[in-house]
Parts: structure tokens; C-alpha cells; sequence
């Protein structure tokens, strides 16, 4: 698993330790006081920092979550299934998630550009990698 340390700045000593289980992505929104992350490849969590409440898990089924990005203005996450070929959203705002994109070859990497209201991502491998939007 993956330990997550809350630590206060002015007093090092004073930490707070999370223990996930084997995550890889990892996503944290303090203004909203939560963090989201994948769990063993197939699904996405979300767990409050404030309150010792169990992790919600908000996306499952998945193959194998390759990639996760976060807008924080309007609380959506994007999430890539490489294995599957497909990318998602959960909006984390409302408690919806819908699949976004099915059919996609090898998507790899995610990323948001917010000036042109963008997602965008990457399939292919190594050198080949192609832009998509």
C-alpha cells in the first residue's frame, strides 16, 4: 500500500498518517478537504481528510486506470483506462461519472487545457504517442 502523511508546516512532529491501499494515482483538493486516488488499477476513491469516515469508492470495473487528472474549478476528474481503451469523468461535485470516449488505441496520458476547454491525451507507445482532443 501507499502512506499518505498530513504534515503541519510550523510543526513538522505534528503528522497525520493515511493508509492506502495500493495506489498509484493520487489527487488532493484542500479547499474541499478531500483526496481522490486508484486503488490495485481498478477503481478510484474518494476519502474525506477531516472525518474518519471509510473511503467512497467512486469508479469501479475498470481494467486498469493509466492515468487520472483533476479539474479543480469544476471538481470534475478525468480518468483513462488503458486496458479498456476508454476515458471517463466523475464530477465530484454532483456524484455523477459517465464514460466520456470508448474505442480508443492504447491511450497513455491525460492533461486538461482549460483555455481551450480541452481534454486531451495521448495513445500509441513511445515515440508514436499521438495528440488527440
Amino acid at each position: 500500500g501507499n502512506t499518505v502523511y498530513k504534515v503541519n508546516r510550523n510543526n513538522p512532529d505534528d503528522r497525520e498518517v493515511f493508509e492506502k491501499p495500493g495506489g498509484s494515482s493520487f489527487i488532493l483538493d484542500p479547499r474541499f478537504r478531500y483526496m481522490v486516488y486508484s486503488s490495485y488499477g481498478n477503481k478510484i476513491l474518494k476519502d474525506i481528510l477531516v472525518e474518519a469516515i471509510k473511503p467512497e469508492v467512486i469508479v469501479s470495473n475498470l481494467r486498469n486506470i493509466g492515468d487520472i487528472v483533476y479539474d479543480r474549478d469544476t471538481q470534475k476528474i478525468y480518468w483513462l483506462d488503458d486496458r479498456a481503451g476508454k476515458i471517463g469523468m466523475y464530477n465530484l461535485k454532483d456524484d455523477v461519472g459517465k464514460v466520456l470516449f470508448e474505442g480508443l488505441k492504447s491511450p497513455k496520458k491525460l492533461a486538461i487545457d482549460k483555455s481551450a476547454k480541452s481534454l486531451i491525451w495521448t495513445e500509441g507507445s513511445g515515440a508514436r504517442a499521438e495528440l488527440k482532443k
